[in-house]
C-alpha cells in the first residue's frame, strides 16, 4: 500500500508506544474495516498500556465510538513479586464501528428477582429498596417530615429528589418509612424492569 501508516513507530503518532501496540495496530485497523456498521469490538489488555491502547482505539475507531473499559479481576490472591502493589484487574477495551451498534439490555430470569418481594401487599407488585443518596446540592438539603411527626435529616450530600417530588412519592407510596421513622424507604418495582444492563 503506498503511503502506508503502518511501515514507521513514529513518536508524531498515536500507536508510538511500544512494540507490542505497534504490532497490534495494523491488526486493529483491518479488523475495523472488517466490522459490520453494527459491529463492536472488545480488546483485552494490562493496565500498563490500556491508556495508550485507548489513545490507538480513538486513533483508529474514533473517540465517539468508545462504548466502555470493562474491568476484569482476574485474581484474589496476593503477588508479592510484583512490589508495593498486587494488581488483580486487567482491561477489555469496547469499541463500535458506528453509531448503528445497538447494545441490548440483558433477559432477567428468576434469579435475579430474588430479592424482590411484597411484604406490605402492595398493589404495585414486588419491589425492593433502594438508595435514595447522591451527589451534594444545596437545593436538595432539606428535612422530611414522619407520619407521626419525628424530623428525618438529609444525609450527609444530600436527598435525591426535590422537596415536592419526594412528597409525591410519599403520597403514591414509592417511598415509606421505616418503623421506627428514622429513615425513608425507596421501592424499586419489579413491573418496571425490562431486564438487566450489562
Amino acid at each position: 500500500m503506498k503511503g502506508s501508516i503502518f511501515c514507521k513507530n513514529s513518536k508524531d503518532i498515536g500507536h508510538f508506544h511500544s512494540n507490542r501496540l505497534s504490532m497490534m495496530y495494523p491488526h486493529l485497523f483491518l479488523a475495523k474495516t472488517l466490522l459490520r456498521d453494527d459491529g463492536v469490538i472488545f480488546v483485552h489488555i494490562d493496565g500498563n498500556e490500556v491508556y495508550n491502547l485507548r489513545m490507538v482505539m480513538n486513533e483508529i475507531f474514533g473517540e465517539e465510538n468508545f462504548v466502555a473499559n470493562i474491568i476484569w479481576q482476574h485474581s484474589i490472591q496476593l503477588k508479592w513479586y510484583l512490589g508495593r502493589f498486587s494488581v488483580h484487574h486487567n482491561y477489555t477495551l469496547c469499541y463500535q464501528k458506528s453509531d448503528s451498534f445497538d447494545l441490548q439490555i440483558l433477559e432477567r430470569t428468576d434469579g435475579h428477582n430474588n430479592y424482590y418481594s411484597n411484604p406490605d401487599d402492595d398493589t404495585k407488585g414486588p419491589w425492593r429498596s433502594g438508595y435514595v443518596r447522591v451527589f451534594y446540592r444545596p437545593n436538595l438539603i432539606y428535612d422530611i417530615i414522619t407520619p407521626s411527626g419525628k424530623v428525618i435529616t438529609p444525609p450527609e450530600n444530600r436527598w435525591r429528589w426535590s422537596k415536592e417530588t419526594v412528597q409525591k412519592k410519599v403520597e403514591t407510596e414509592e417511598i415509606i418509612f421505616s418503623d421506627d421513622e428514622t429513615r425513608i424507604i425507596r421501592k424499586i418495582y419489579l413491573s418496571t424492569l425490562e431486564g438487566l444492563t450489562s
